[in-house]
This record gives C-alpha cells, structure tokens and sequence, in this order.
C-alpha cells in the first residue's frame, strides 16, 4: 500500500467503508480540471436544495456547507502539490459520489467529515471549522 498523504489520512481518521471510497477517489487531478468541479458541487448541492423542498428532514444547509468549504480548497489549488490536489480531488468525488446520492440525502455526516479532514490537512481549519 502506498504511504502517501492521503493513504495516512484515510488509514487514521476514517472508518473502513470511508476509507476504501475515498481512497478509490484519490487520482491525479490537473489544477483546471479542479477549477471545473466547481460547477459539479454547485449543481449537486442545488440538487439537494431540490429534493429538501420536497422533504424537510434533507439537511440542504449540510450540502451548501459542504460545497463551501470545497470551493474554498479549490480557490486555493494553485498552491497545492500533486499529492495535495490528489486529497482534494478524492473529497470532491466522495461528496459527489452517485452511489451515496441516497445517504446524502438523509445525511451528510461522513461526507462533512471528509471534507474537514482534507480541509485540516490542506492546512485550511478555518474552512474545516465551517462544514
């Protein structure tokens, strides 16, 4: 296994389900390509938005928070070293991740605790301190 910053982040701080998704989402990102995934989180948490209109105990305020923070780390992608954008690359898909569009819905407790950690490692708490 590799000993790389995200393998270290994931193997302490998240639970085995988180971990293995999220590490499957680490890969290589180009800085522009991050730049574009502002668009995706943006229509994904109006997605949720969406559906909280329709059922209130969606928690849309969670999803925007989320999307905050990550817009936040991606304003700071020109700073960021490869493995660094890797981590970042790995917490945009995780909260976009389809397969967790049911759970998101009802809950957005591990994306937010994803995005914290990368926040936290990307050396960002005061985004962290947000979601």
């Amino acid at each position: 296994m590799r000993n790389d910053i995200a393998t270290v982040i994931a193997e302490s701080l998240f639970d085995t389900d988180e971990r293995l998704h999220f590490l499957e989402l680490c890969e290589p990102r180009p800085v522009d390509d991050l730049a574009a995934d502002r668009s995706r989180i943006a229509a994904y948490v109006r997605r949720v938005s969406r559906a909280a209109e329709a059922d209130p105990t969606i928690d849309s305020d969670a999803a925007a928070r989320v999307g905050l923070a990550l817009e936040g780390l991606i304003t700071d992608r020109h700073r960021l070293v490869f493995e660094e954008r890797r981590l970042l690359a790995g917490a945009i898909e995780y909260f976009l991740l389809p397969g967790d569009d049911n759970r998101d819905l009802y809950g957005l407790d591990d994306d937010a605790r994803v995005v914290r950690t990368v926040c936290r490692a990307l050396e960002r708490p005061d985004l962290a301190d947000t979601v």
